[in-house]
């Protein structure tokens, strides 16, 4: 045992350290306190940011199906365009080989009707100059 040791001032010794080992012990749950609040406030922030990002996608999503929506509707337009074009192509192509077909008839018609033309004359000729004989 110490012989300095006074009983008295023990007591007053170990009550102010007590008192001093609650404040550090009071600051610390202050701090602590603190602490979690941060962290609190920081996910509220990302719970925040989570539903900013949903709403993001979802709009992208929403754009995306609109633009979908759009590109098939442009397929469709063209699709019908360019079968319009096609028949109006074959249509085209079906009136131009009858035209042709009907030139063709009537170039052979007439050189028919010039060689018939050719051969009567030829026989007139033929004629006539058995009678000058």
């Amino acid at each position: 045992e110490d012989p300095d040791f006074v009983p008295g001032d023990a007591s007053a010794e170990s009550a102010e350290e007590d008192s001093e080992g609650e404040e550090a012990i009071a600051e610390v749950v202050e701090d602590v306190k603190e602490v979690v609040q941060e962290v609190e406030d920081v996910v509220e922030e990302v719970k925040e940011s989570v539903e900013n990002i949903k709403e993001v996608v979802q709009e992208v999503e929403d754009v995306k199906e609109v633009v979908e929506d759009v590109i098939k509707e442009n397929v469709v337009e063209v699709e019908d365009l360019v079968e319009k074009v096609a028949d109006t192509i074959q249509v085209v192509v079906e009136k131009v080989v009858e035209t042709i077909d009907d030139v063709v008839e009537k170039i052979g018609d007439e050189v028919e009707e010039l060689v018939v033309a050719d051969e009567d004359d030829v026989e007139e000729a033929g004629e006539a100059d058995e009678e000058f004989d």
